[in-house]
């Protein structure tokens, strides 16, 4: 996965939009930014 969406490093979250663009995140994520990203999907 990591050589996939281009992310080397850990722990990270590869988030694949519906018009097919990725955006990674890094570092680990908490409840309040995984509750925005999914709002914002």
């Amino acid at each position: 996965m990591f050589a996939r969406f281009d992310v080397a490093y850990q722990p990270a979250l590869a988030i694949v939009k519906t018009d097919g663009s990725i955006e990674s995140v890094a570092g680990a994520v908490d409840g309040a930014l995984l509750d925005q990203i999914i709002s914002e999907a």
